[in-house]
């Protein structure tokens, strides 16, 4: 599947902290996904601008849908965790976000969205639907630890006006070297996307809700008529802060 990318590049000590972060690399990229007889999942690939990753069961690696809208795969030097398109009941798009351990000190981590997407002339260009699904991404935080994050994805979207009120919500932290999870609502994700006329691609500001991350999200509606929506999203705060991922939903 065809889609777009969003990824982040840095550096940090042995013991774990990072020490520095790059800007982010935005462009096309494409998600693979593999199945077996029984519709299990059995590979992942992501070939983005700056980072490509790839799982196989017949190498050895894990992957697994254990539920939760999410499937989850890891491999000695990376990770990555998948929207569950079967188990949500999408049926055009999907998301992923990557971590990879390029060396003892270094390190890229990153997020898409890939689907059949909605031609630009059959968005609807009137009424309102609100889409719910979930996002996925990574948090690092001042002092430069890194987290996994996993949060509920709502968009009310009002087409003649061509808006989107964009939200995360009960974001929930795993620390990537405890393991240790917390509730963390501070940085649930709120903004307004917008987009042009005849286009199905969307973008515009966000902020977590206690305002020390600030950036983008972007994405594109998917499905014949825009029954699905999906994107990424990049943010930074003071020193190495930055949050990035990814997320997907559908209307109900």
């Amino acid at each position: 599947m065809g889609g777009s990318a969003t990824t982040i590049r840095g550096t940090q000590t042995s013991n774990g902290p990072v020490t520095s972060v790059s800007p982010e690399t935005n462009g096309a990229s494409n998600l693979s996904l593999g199945f077996d007889s029984q519709r299990q999942l059995t590979s992942l690939a992501i070939n983005a601008p700056d980072s490509n990753v790839s799982f196989d069961r017949s190498a050895g690696h894990s992957i697994s849908c254990s539920g939760g809208g999410v499937c989850k795969a890891s491999s000695p030097t990376a990770s990555a965790v998948i929207g569950d398109a079967l188990g949500s009941g999408w049926n055009y798009q999907t998301y992923g976000v990557w971590a990879v351990q390029s060396g003892p000190t270094s390190f890229a981590l990153g997020g898409v969205s890939a689907g059949n997407a909605t031609p630009g002339n059959a968005v609807p260009t009137t009424g309102a639907a609100t889409f719910f699904g979930n996002s996925s991404g990574y948090f690092i935080d001042a002092a430069g630890i890194r987290s996994t994050t996993s949060a509920a994805m709502i968009a009310n979207v009002d087409f003649q006006n061509r808006a989107i009120g964009f939200t995360t919500i009960d974001t929930t932290l795993v620390n990537s070297t405890t393991g240790a999870a917390s509730s963390k609502q501070e940085l649930d994700l709120s903004g307004s996307l917008s987009w042009a006329a005849g286009v199905n691609n969307f973008s515009g500001q966000v902020q977590t809700r206690d305002a020390n991350l600030n950036g983008s999200a972007s994405g594109r509606f998917y499905g014949p008529t825009a029954q699905e929506i999906g994107g990424t999203y990049q943010l930074g705060g003071a020193g190495v802060s930055r949050m990035v991922g990814g997320f997907g939903g559908k209307q109900r």
